[in-house]
């Protein structure tokens, strides 16, 4: 199961370069706050795996905890946007 649309996962892709698709997927999933046997099951596979993904993307990003990983999502998307608002408005980014 895909968590996003093909055009959503595109626009995810320009945030998050350094994740391939299906990490993307996960961390997406994760961020809503899916729990891990949920994604799973919804990706067929097994925790483990699950489990495992999560631990890249961590590495990728050099932290340590959930939360962690979860703010840097956040901070990511939320420059995403404020770069895209620039783009379309011209307005100075505080």
């Amino acid at each position: 199961m895909k968590a996003l649309t093909d055009q959503q996962l595109e626009i995810y892709k320009e945030v998050f370069p350094e994740l391939t698709k299906d990490q993307i997927q996960i961390a997406v999933l994760l961020a809503m706050g899916v729990p891990e046997k949920n994604i799973a099951d919804l990706r067929y596979v097994t925790q483990d795996t699950i489990k495992k993904t999560i631990l890249l993307i961590k590495k990728k990003y050099d932290v340590e905890s959930k939360s962690s990983l979860l703010s840097v999502f956040q901070v990511k998307i939320f420059h995403s946007f404020l770069m895209t608002y620039h783009k379309f408005t011209q307005h100075a980014i505080p």
